[in-house]
């Protein structure tokens, strides 16, 4: 008898060892599951940041090519309001894009996933701005 009132016990004081194994292990993959859907990869953060310095370059060119003035900065870009508004100016790992002028060339660049400039991991887009 006394087995039986441990077993009653048991189903009253709430969940079983196994119930709550069961339930962390839900838990568990649920959030692997929203990790694995909503975080980017290594590559798609890349491809992303490859898109938005290539629309940056883009944008600074054309303001180089319109205003003779020289090389413009990020913060000029935006104050003038040259920018998309759905344009980033950070790359995907927090790092500001840098506008770099040479000539008539104008590069966008990222320190890439390190967050270290001229690593193998950077973001270099470039195009002449005639």
């Amino acid at each position: 008898m006394p087995s039986q009132a441990k077993a009653e016990r048991a189903r009253r004081s709430g969940l079983t060892r196994i119930e709550a194994g069961v339930a962390a292990g839900l838990l568990v993959a649920a959030v692997a599951t929203v990790v694995l859907i909503f975080m980017p990869s290594e590559a798609d953060a890349a491809g992303q940041a490859e898109r938005d310095a290539r629309r940056l370059q883009r944008v600074a060119a054309d303001y180089v090519r319109e205003t003779g003035s020289g090389c413009p900065t990020l913060t000029q870009l935006e104050r003038e309001r040259r920018l998309p508004g759905d344009l980033r100016t950070d790359d995907p790992w927090g790092e500001r894009f840098r506008v770099v002028c040479s000539g008539d060339e104008v590069s966008v660049t990222s320190p890439g996933r390190d967050g270290k400039p001229n690593t193998a991991d950077d973001i270099r887009v470039s195009a002449g701005a005639s």
